[in-house]
């Protein structure tokens, strides 16, 4: 009978453990100089890899550039010869294409033999990286309406106005360069009314460009928003004060009343 025992005990162990690891919330693997030895099954649905494709394989496969896999094993062995344990924030590539924030905790099987064997555990936080860049969006955007709301209830110039949104909308978007231009139909132009980098000295007043040979003026004939990454290559349609301006990604968003285009708000920037 004892024989019996000692024969099917570390079977159940083993099945034991596989069960809690499906069960954690986290991703369990073993690593041996950054190649896997090891993947639990919530790491392998984690990555989108089943076990076979991860073992044996290094870790480079999982991170979207060479780069970032230094930078992470830079501080991971650091921290390790330092305190024994290490904990990175980064982004995985998903066999999906997909990319995820994960929070990988690592610690060496043996203190002085971190080439060996090192547990990881890796944590999805992509959610959680989601709320907290949904509140930072948030609360940049109350920021902003605040002010613009300051200079509307201060009498100030309606130019002034046009030109605070402009700032605000630079601000949060991290695009150097807006413009905000009104339709008039009639003429056929958009009517720069709000700027914010662009410098508008020795132009006329007001400045006007025609709709046919602006971004601008397409997305008001059409009212839907367009986003260009190549406008060099769009000559027809640039308005030479982008060219001057070297703009290489636009983004127009029309604005609308009563489902009528009034006008676009143009985000632009100077790399692709």
């Amino acid at each position: 009978m004892d024989n019996f025992n000692h024969g099917v005990a570390p079977q159940t162990e083993v099945t034991t453990l596989e069960t809690l690891l499906r069960a954690a919330p986290v991703g369990v693997g073993v690593v041996s100089g950054r190649v896997f030895s090891h993947a639990s099954p919530r790491l392998c649905e984690m990555v989108g890899y089943t076990r076979e494709e991860l073992l044996g394989q290094s870790t480079r496969m999982l991170y979207q550039t060479a780069e970032e896999f230094e930078r992470t094993g830079r501080i991971y062995y650091r921290e390790l010869s330092a305190h024994g344990l290490s904990s990175i924030e980064t982004r995985w590539l998903r066999k999906d294409g997909v990319l995820i924030d994960v929070l990988i905790s690592s610690s060496p099987t043996h203190p002085t033999e971190l080439e060996t064997a090192v547990i990881i555990t890796v944590l999805d936080i992509s959610e959680a990286r989601r709320s907290q860049e949904e509140l930072v969006w948030r609360n940049r955007q109350l920021r902003a309406f605040q002010r613009i709301s300051e200079v509307m209830l201060a009498d100030e110039a309606e130019q002034a106005i046009f030109d605070t949104i402009a700032r605000e909308a630079a601000e949060m978007s991290g695009f150097p360069l807006v413009t905000i231009e009104l339709c008039d139909f009639d003429k056929a132009v958009m009517v720069f009314r709000g700027v914010h980098g662009i410098s508008l000295e020795g132009m006329p007043t007001p400045f006007e460009v025609p709709m046919d040979v602006t971004l601008s003026g397409q997305v008001a004939r059409t009212g839907e928003v367009l986003l260009e990454t190549e406008v060099s290559g769009r000559r027809e349609y640039a308005a030479p004060i982008l060219r001057q301006l070297r703009v290489e990604t636009c983004l127009c968003v029309p604005i609308k009343v009563d489902g009528k285009v009034i006008g676009t708000l143009s985000l632009s920037h100077p790399e692709r």
